[in-house]
């Protein structure tokens, strides 16, 4: 009798510490799914000033220059404003001038993207693709034209024309 008393107890005490490890599991993964929604929320509260702040601007009347410096300090990145046809309209070079590759660099120095460059299919495809979807592209580095950096496109869309492409580094 003692014995099943002892017995029954014992599992008790298992059922417990079984019951209190996944308890811990389950407070750890709490834990990291709540740095991530964290995480989500301050990129977003970012997200909305960049916008609350360019929005102002564009009603104040700044000019393309102003916000795209406005941009690239907010982003911290260098940004690039070229028409349709990809003549350079506006850039914001960064503090770091490492921060540019030297398709940027020939960008800047010719007004807008070199023929050589524009003649490449592949990103005469991403070109194709901004024109045709009007949301961001990313393009991977392209060692072979100078595009040493990742950059994000974007295409500026009035209506159901595309005007202008921003380019991120």
């Amino acid at each position: 009798r003692l014995s099943g008393l002892f017995a029954s107890h014992l599992g008790v005490l298992l059922h417990n510490a079984r019951l209190l490890e996944k308890e811990r599991q389950t407070v750890h993964k709490l834990r990291e799914l709540n740095q991530v929604v964290e995480g989500q929320r301050e990129a977003l509260q970012r997200t909305l000033a960049i916008h609350d702040e360019l929005t102002q601007m564009v009603l104040d009347g700044q000019g393309i220059q102003a916000i795209v410096g406005i941009l690239g300090r907010l982003l911290a990145n260098p940004v690039s404003v070229e028409d349709r046809y990809q003549n350079l309209v506006a850039y914001y070079p960064s503090d770091d001038s490492g921060d540019i590759d030297e398709g940027r660099r020939l960008s800047i120095l010719h007004g807008g993207t070199p023929q050589d460059i524009r003649d490449d299919p592949a990103l005469q495809a991403i070109f194709a693709r901004l024109r045709q979807e009007w949301r961001p592209v990313r393009l991977p580095p392209i060692p072979r034209l100078g595009l040493d950096k990742a950059r994000v496109f974007a295409p500026v869309v009035v209506g159901r024309e595309t005007l202008a492409f921003v380019c991120v580094l």
